[in-house]
């Protein structure tokens, strides 16, 4: 098999680098500050940039061990107003009027811009080549476990706790429901079994926040240096030769979990925010570590900042997946353009906020976009009038693909419920995406940062983009979104303004399994392209059974001559018929049969 999608060699050629992280956490973060007062903070954007605001979305800024409101400077950068932040209920009518002096709504545009900005700056340069990390067999990967002078780990053997937590059968640790090995096990149908390889506790001779601390974009600014410092410590115990896979002189990856918070689910900026990147990107020098150079690394914390006990597989799952290549599915910018703010796929992917599924401990199932660009299932095409039917993509590992004329986008239709990992995903049915691949735009990690055109998009079935309406995105869903067409809403439709080689109708779920007709353009909906008639006898007269998943023995039919006579009404069984042609109805559904 092959990957798909990622061109790892397109992405070189292009000569710019993946950068990526976990997405803020979408939950309240609780914070003391210096007065013991307590605020809750919304963190958004991730490790290369990103804005703090109050739930009512004011700005702020952190200085001291406290948040204040932030405004703008004479030139036009935010500062702090130097006003103690509260959240909403405790503010004061004067309080609130002050506020509205500081220009909240101008200071989040300047911030948003910068976060823009700090994005784009880290894409420049001659660029990396994309990860070679294989995504096929039973590869080693490197992990090393990172602790401060002031932060260390919590439990009493963090190196054996974390050699479970990833490769254990069944782990079930605080309530956890698999190790990250069942994870990319169960995801790729058995062709990925990766064995993580942990290292440690290094004691590195600094404190956390001087690897954490912030520059005005909010990144941190020498997380870095923990990772050579880390790698350089270990140099006597590592064979770092052994996680060069493909012997092209460079070490695969490294994946550091160090103690503490992180940021992104807590509140505290010199925490290190949990993210995936390359020593090159970030302009420092590579060591070369037992004839092999260091340079891809990933990171994520020990402590889970709303459970406040090891953090589940769910951060670990978003990070390497990007070590497979994978890009972020969520808006990597808090901009919004005139076309609004994207809508992205949320708790339904582990590559948007799907790794906070069940306070990280159960991160959702890859989708047939992820599976089909790391090479783990080949979608059924559709491109003629059949019946289909999709069981659960978790036990069948089967979707089904309409491409157009341009091989590069197309949609994919699967089976998402609500079991297994996919446990907490918000609903269940048929989830529908529809993938546009741009080189530049996969590049960049800018994959749903427009809300005009978005490049891995899932379609919502009902036409909501409402955080609140999200179980209703999958077909058909409560809005019995039956049928998805040219002409339906929504709409299924290419970007070159081609019409679909098909459309889809009776889009029904029963029983946890997705059936529907695939129809070709130019062909009827109600003609059935499977339904037959098979002889059955009893005591010598012949019965009718349809064979086709649409019309069949246990949906009520109607049954009628040739002539438009009603022979029989709302049948759910075999029925006796003289020899002769029928016409079967079942609500706008219809077959011709001759029983002989």
């Amino acid at each position: 098999m092959h990957r798909h999608i990622l061109s790892l060699l397109a992405l070189l050629s292009a000569g710019i680098a993946l950068v990526y992280a976990k997405p803020a956490s979408p939950n309240p973060i609780p914070h003391r500050q210096a007065d013991g007062s307590i605020i809750e903070i919304l963190k958004h954007g991730d490790e290369k940039a990103h804005i703090v605001t109050t739930t009512d979305s004011l700005p702020l800024i952190s200085q001291n061990g406290s948040f204040y409101y932030a405004t703008l400077s004479t030139s036009g950068s935010p500062v702090s107003s130097g006003i103690v932040a509260k959240s909403p209920s405790l503010r004061s009518a004067d309080e609130s009027k002050v506020i509205a002096t500081l220009r909240p709504k101008e200071t989040l545009n300047t911030y948003a811009s910068l976060l823009s900005s700090g994005k784009r700056a880290q894409t420049r340069g001659p660029g990396l080549m994309p990860t070679k990390f294989p995504s096929i067999g039973e590869p080693k990967a490197l992990v090393i476990l990172v602790q401060f002078t002031d932060v260390k780990f919590t439990g009493e053997n963090p190196r054996e706790f974390f050699e479970r937590e990833l490769n254990q059968e069944g782990f079930s640790d605080y309530d956890a429901t698999g190790s990250a090995k069942d994870w990319f096990i169960a995801n790729s149908n058995g062709l990925f079994r990766p064995q993580f390889d942990v290292y440690g506790p290094v004691s590195l001779p600094r404190s956390m926040a001087y690897y954490g601390a912030n520059n005005a974009q909010g990144n941190d600014i020498r997380a870095v240096k923990m990772i050579i410092a880390a790698c350089g410590a270990l140099d006597r115990e590592i064979n770092y030769a052994d996680y060069d896979t493909d012997n092209d002189g460079i070490i695969d990856n490294v994946f550091i979990y160090y103690a503490g918070y992180g940021e992104a689910d807590y509140a505290d900026p010199n925490c290190i925010w949990p993210h995936s990147w390359s020593l090159q990107e970030a302009g420092e020098e590579a060591p070369v570590l037992d004839g092999c150079t260091l340079n891809h690394y990933a990171c994520s914390s020990e402590i889970n900042g709303s459970t406040h006990c090891p953090d589940g597989i769910g951060t670990f799952v978003h990070e390497f997946s990007h070590v497979l290549g994978l890009p972020d599915l969520y808006n990597t910018t808090y901009a919004s353009t005139s076309a609004g703010t994207p809508f992205t796929p949320g708790a339904y992917s582990t590559l948007d906020i799907g790794p906070y599924n069940n306070n990280g401990r159960t991160p959702p199932n890859y989708s047939s976009y992820e599976r089909y660009a790391l090479g783990w299932m080949e979608p059924l095409l559709l491109s003629k009038s059949e019946n289909c039917e999709l069981p659960p993509l978790a036990e069948s590992n089967k979707a089904y693909i309409v491409k157009s004329l341009d091989s590069k986008e197309y949609y994919l239709f699967e089976n998402r419920q609500q079991t297994g990992n996919d446990l907490y995903i918000p609903g269940h049915g048929m989830l529908v995406w529809h993938i546009d691949y741009d080189e530049r735009i996969f590049a960049r990690n800018e994959v749903n940062n427009n809300a005009a055109h978005q490049y891995v998009d899932l379609v919502e079935a009902d036409g909501s983009q409402i955080d609140r309406d999200r179980a209703n995105d999958l077909f058909p869903g409560a809005s019995r979104a039956t049928t998805f067409s040219s002409s339906s809403r929504p709409r299924f439709s290419f970007w070159s303004g081609e019409a679909p080689p098909v459309s889809l109708h009776f889009i029904t779920e029963d029983n946890s399994n997705i059936t529907f007709r695939a129809v070709k353009k130019g062909d009827n909906p109600n003609d059935d392209p499977e339904a037959s008639v098979s002889d059955i006898t009893d005591s010598g007269e012949p019965f009718f059974t349809l064979s086709g998943r649409i019309l069949s023995p246990q949906c009520p039919v109607d049954i009628y001559s040739l002539q438009g006579s009603l022979i029989a009404c709302g049948v759910t069984a075999d029925t006796p018929l003289d020899s002769g042609v029928y016409i079967i109805l079942s609500g706008d559904r219809q077959a011709k049969i001759i029983v002989r």
